[in-house]
């Protein structure tokens, strides 16, 4: 009974240990990190995106590349507002500005030379110290919450105000007012960026000249015409007698000169009458010069004189048998050729080209001894 106890303890015994060797990680690991071991093998965390770049501001305008400088004066204000409200409403003309082909003048040294008065010297002073050529002067005033602004631009050449913007803001904030401000810099910047391109022209030419020329419905001339225009889109018309009128859109820009040359195109009824006269004036001509040169030869003596007559008092005269009797039929002919002329002449004037050059020349026939002869 002791043996088979014996065996069995060996047996039990031999079976741990060999369960011990088989699974040593299972039996020193805790179960939570069995499991995670047991678990699928983890993937690498992804990389986190690199934030984007922040855009550089863009580079004022250097003082080489700009074609004219601007002092902003501080702004003055009649009235009660916040401490610090003047410094805010610079900040806002300033944006309103923006850039150009102007420069701003740093607003410490504009405040070294003028404060918000500045008199005609200080203008001067400022075109002398900082080379202005434009000076911005800003009147705002306060009546509780009604505000009235004014900007003037002045020209430091001679102190004239240029442009100039008057606007109201009733119940309104300092943030209202900004925003108006900013507004109202933004026009005088443009007027500004015409005064220094200079306004936009156009020149209007056309073939043949002398049409009448309209913008925007109306009549400003005749082509050619070349006139200084105001920036932004028109519409051209040009009208000529016995020709089909053009109208174009232009899209004008400061400091651009537009130039249209419109190849005008005869109406189909003009085009009949004027091919008719000349046809009628070419037949007219030879039919007129047939006519003359009949009456020229009316009379003349055709082949030999075989036979002749004594008259009483001696006299022989030779006798022909042939003499020509053109007299009659060359009147009809220069009738008739005469007729083709004018009827030609006519429908030429009918359909010529008022207010071109080639029409300031005058259609004329008048008689040349037996013939006519004619200027165009």
């Amino acid at each position: 009974m002791a043996r088979p106890v014996r065996q069995a303890i060996t047996i039990g015994v031999a079976a741990l240990l060999a369960w011990a060797q088989a699974v040593p990680s299972v039996a020193a690991a805790p179960p939570e990190e069995a499991a995670e071991e047991a678990a699928e093998p983890a993937t690498e965390p992804a990389a986190e995106p690199e934030p984007e770049p922040e855009p550089e501001p863009e580079p004022e305008p250097a003082k080489g590349e700009v074609s004219s400088r601007l002092a902003i004066l501080p702004v003055a204000i009649d009235g009660t507002v916040d401490e610090g409200a003047d410094e805010r409403l610079l900040a806002n003309l300033r944006k309103g500005f923006g850039r150009g082909s102007f420069g701003l003048i740093d607003q410490g040294a504009v405040a070294g030379v003028a404060g918000a008065s500045c008199d005609a010297a200080c203008v001067s002073a400022l075109r002398g110290r900082e080379r202005a050529d434009y000076v911005l002067r800003t009147k705002i005033k306060v009546d509780d919450r009604d505000y009235i602004v004014e900007l003037d631009l002045l020209s430091t050449s001679d102190a004239d105000v240029v442009a100039s913007s008057n606007e109201r803001c009733d119940l309104c904030g300092l943030a209202e007012v900004g925003q108006l401000l900013e507004a109202q810099a933004a026009v005088i910047a443009r007027k500004l960026e015409d005064l220094i391109k200079g306004p936009p022209v156009l020149v209007v030419e056309t073939n043949p000249a002398g049409a009448m020329v309209f913008i925007d419905n109306e009549l400003v001339g005749t082509s050619p015409l070349e006139r200084t225009m105001v920036e932004g889109e028109h519409r051209v018309k040009v009208m000529l007698d016995n020709y089909v009128s053009d109208e174009r859109e232009v899209n004008l820009v400061s400091g651009v000169r537009e130039s249209l040359d419109l190849q005008l195109k005869r109406t189909p009824t003009a085009a009949k009458l004027r091919n008719a006269g000349w046809a009628t004036l070419f037949v007219g001509i030879p039919v007129l010069i047939g006519g003359v040169a009949m009456v020229a030869i009316d009379g003349s003596e055709v082949g030999a004189c075989d036979s002749s007559v004594t008259r009483l008092d001696g006299t022989v005269v030779p006798v022909c048998e042939n003499i020509l009797v053109t007299k009659w039929g060359g009147a009809a002919a220069i009738t008739g050729g005469a007729a083709l002329i004018a009827v030609g002449v006519s429908l030429l004037m009918r359909t010529r080209t008022k207010g071109a050059k080639a029409a300031k020349k005058e259609a004329r026939i008048y008689p040349t001894g037996l013939g006519v002869a004619g200027r165009f």
